[in-house]
């Protein structure tokens, strides 16, 4: 993946942007002229988008990667993750999202999967569908053409805990995590509020998290 050339506070604005751009077209050239186009597959030519994850990883503690459970290897990409954790000396928290999609089997063999081949991610496993798995859904090769049904009122998201507890562990008392850690325990507890019966609070949203971000000088931001 292309990184961000360095740079200093001294640099104006222009001189840095003109920096980035000669540097990412410099990069664009070398993958081509190495590799056959047939070899490469799809990848992002927008400078901007690498500049707005250039950005976003410089001022992040943790980085939350969420990937699709029935094929996560198609959303993770090990180049940032050695740019992340070997380069920044930051954290990567992989979530595998939608579990109830898949047999348990298969949730188990892409945890550990992860685990051992990059021992420095912390995985975490979450649905908000929880369910049952009954004998025929456990055929792996079912796994994509699933689809949800609501789950009972009764029923809570899993993963929600498991995630906190990971970024409590990362940030190590950095980030007050309490507002986030009430809202799960709320949850849990069958205990909304009024104006929250109608929301799903036992998973911050994105944009609960994003004003987390915005509220901490240490922030989590999602991929």
């Amino acid at each position: 993946m292309p990184k961000r050339p360095p740079w200093s506070y001294r640099e104006s604005k222009s001189h840095l942007e003109q920096k980035e751009e000669v540097y990412f077209l410099h990069y664009l050239e070398k993958i081509y002229r190495t590799y056959p186009v047939d070899r490469l597959s799809y990848f992002e030519h927008n400078l901007e988008t690498w500049k707005q994850l250039w950005r976003v990883l410089e001022i992040s503690d943790i980085v939350l990667l969420i990937t699709d459970i029935r094929h996560p290897v198609l959303h993770f990409s090990p180049a940032l993750y050695d740019y992340v954790t070997r380069e920044l000396g930051k954290s990567i928290i992989l979530v595998l999202n939608k579990i109830d999609l898949a047999p348990p089997a298969l949730v188990v063999a892409w945890r550990s999967y992860f685990k051992v081949k990059f021992p420095q991610l912390e995985v975490v496993c979450f649905t908000s569908f929880p369910k049952e798995h009954t004998e025929e859904e456990k055929d792996p090769g079912t796994v994509l053409q699933k689809k949800r049904r609501r789950p009972a009122r009764d029923m809570r998201s899993v993963g929600p805990r498991e995630l906190l507890e990971a970024c409590e562990k990362i940030c190590n008392g950095r980030v007050d995590l309490q507002s986030w850690a009430e809202k799960i325990a709320a949850a849990e507890a069958d205990g909304e509020t009024d104006a929250d019966k109608d929301t799903d609070t036992s998973m911050p949203a994105p944009s609960f998290l994003f004003r987390f971000v915005l509220k901490s000088r240490s922030s989590i931001s999602l991929c």
